[in-house]
């Protein structure tokens, strides 16, 4: 029996659908759903969507958002409800920092070098994790770098990923968020 959900408050929203905080009915835990609207999808777009859930199925890491449950809604919605990471993505993090002008200057809160490395080393793991299964993120940017309360580092949004045929293989499209894109992908 699928489990049901009580809506709390939108996260995101994206090209193609949106993200809630939800309430799990069975024990009142927290999740986030992603949901898809797939009535104007064509097939492309609709295959890419079960790619990323079946890739988040597949992958069990401390350090990947891990996946609950999928299904669809008579509504045309495809529903991916994901493990949730209960404190700021790291895109958050630095834009709450503190950049105060001052008349002599400017103050500027920096990170600690210790928590800098502790973020970095977690988002390692999971990439580390991703690439021996052949797995191209390919939209690695800090507001897919998701945090807990705890401390923890949850890589997330896997929606434009590619699984590649070997170790050598590349990846033939130009995709991710233009703000992040390398320097080498766009000059081709």
């Amino acid at each position: 029996m699928k489990e049901s959900y009580k809506k709390v408050k939108m996260l995101g929203e994206g090209a193609y659908g949106k993200v809630f905080l939800v309430t799990c009915g069975s024990d009142g835990s927290p999740a986030a759903i992603k949901q898809i609207d797939t009535k104007n999808m064509d097939k492309e777009e609709m295959m890419a969507v079960l790619k990323e859930i079946r890739l988040l199925d597949e992958m069990h890491h401390p350090n990947i958002t891990a996946l609950k449950e999928s299904y669809d809604t008579k509504g045309g919605r495809k529903n991916i409800v994901m493990e949730v990471a209960d404190g700021d993505d790291l895109g958050e993090e630095i834009k709450n920092k503190k950049f105060i002008s001052k008349c002599q200057g400017t103050y500027i809160e920096f990170f600690k070098e210790t928590q800098i490395l502790d973020w970095f080393t977690q988002t390692l793991l999971a990439l580390k994790y991703v690439h021996e299964r052949k797995i191209m993120h390919r939209d690695l940017k800090p507001e897919n770098i998701l945090k807990t309360k705890a401390g923890i580092i949850k890589l997330g949004d896997f929606g434009v990923s590619t699984v590649l045929q070997n170790t050598l293989g590349k990846a033939s499209t130009e995709i991710g968020t233009p703000l992040y894109i390398s320097p080498e992908i766009i000059l081709g």
